[in-house]
């Protein structure tokens, strides 16, 4: 059993990341993804404003309102599809071939992550109230489970073959497609808020990036199926935020105060600084160019080894 020392320690610092956010200013882009057949680029974040690319040509097709904040976005793995997890009453799909929008039933108080099964039958979100819904791709409900956790969730991940997902909270924890709960664990000795999870595409393992606080570094953790620690290591001075693998699984990619790019062992390849910490992050279908969005509400495509290709423009004033 917790301790009430434990769980107040961590209920503050769930609460010190959350106020740390709200800080942050109207530019901040909180996540960019990179659609799988290589057409589009979408770009989103505080403000209500989806930014769409054209992702060969780097121009803008067009600005979308979402209604709310925006805090992340996943594409269907064959469709033009995008999955949005927003504010209340915004959480939504939208297909970008026939500008249909099917608005997801069901969060209350808005979505904080949200992706799509490996076949793109299924969506999940996780959310601020702590509950876990599954829907179908017409957006009927299929499962809900309201107090999965007793803290916001932060993240989500399907594993790449099977029905199942892990979740990010105060604890670590998978469910099933039903939402049993498979398994539930702290990732640190210490109190530290894991933020974001990737499963490698042979569904193997998974990674973690977490937030670090005072002298405590933020932690990159690679974690068997079964849970077990594969290795850890401290390279990053902020919080990992996001992160992505090649369709191989050769190399992940993460989001912090630099870009990273890591092999399938956790060793890190090639890291290139930032001007602004970084938020959003996703490779080509291709592997040959990474896309960013940082604090500072700038969009940026580079090549797989940090060499500047373009920054993308979308009319904002504030950007610089």
């Amino acid at each position: 059993m917790k301790s009430l020392g434990t769980y107040f320690v961590g209920s503050l610092l769930l609460l010190t990341y959350f106020q740390n956010q709200a800080q942050d200013t109207d530019k901040i882009l909180w996540d960019a993804a990179w659609s799988n057949d290589g057409s589009y680029i979408a770009v989103a974040g505080k403000s209500a404003d989806l930014h769409l690319f054209d992702a060969t040509t780097y121009k803008l097709i067009g600005t979308h309102d979402i209604g709310d904040r925006v805090h992340r976005l996943h594409w269907h793995p064959d469709k033009n599809i995008l999955a949005v997890a927003a504010g209340p009453g915004t959480t939504q799909l939208i297909d970008f071939d026939s500008g249909d929008r099917i608005f997801l039933a069901g969060v209350a108080e808005g979505t904080r992550a949200i992706a799509w099964n490996h076949d793109g039958s299924l969506v999940a979100s996780a959310d601020y109230s702590g509950s876990i819904t599954v829907w179908s791709a017409d957006g009927a409900i299929r499962q809900q489970k309201h107090g999965a956790s007793g803290k916001s969730f932060l993240d989500i991940a399907w594993h790449p073959e099977n029905d199942e997902f892990v979740t990010l909270s105060d604890s670590v924890r998978r469910f099933d497609v039903h939402l049993h709960k498979l398994s539930a664990y702290k990732h640190r000795k210490q109190d530290v808020i894991p933020l974001c999870v990737e499963w490698h595409p042979s569904g193997k393992f998974y990674v973690i990036g977490d937030y670090g606080h005072d002298a405590i570094a933020s932690q990159l953790q690679l974690r068997k199926s079964d849970d077990s620690l594969i290795s850890q290591n401290e390279k990053s001075k902020a919080e990992y935020r996001n992160m992505e693998w090649t369709k191989d699984g050769r190399s992940l990619v993460s989001a912090s105060d630099a870009i990273r790019v890591w092999n399938a062992r956790g060793t890190l390849l090639h890291e290139i600084r930032a001007t602004s910490n970084l938020w959003g992050i996703a490779w080509s279908p291709d592997s040959k160019y990474i896309v960013t969005s940082d604090h500072a509400g700038r969009i940026t495509v580079c090549s797989d080894k940090g060499i500047h290709i373009k920054q993308l423009s979308y009319n904002s004033s504030n950007v610089k």
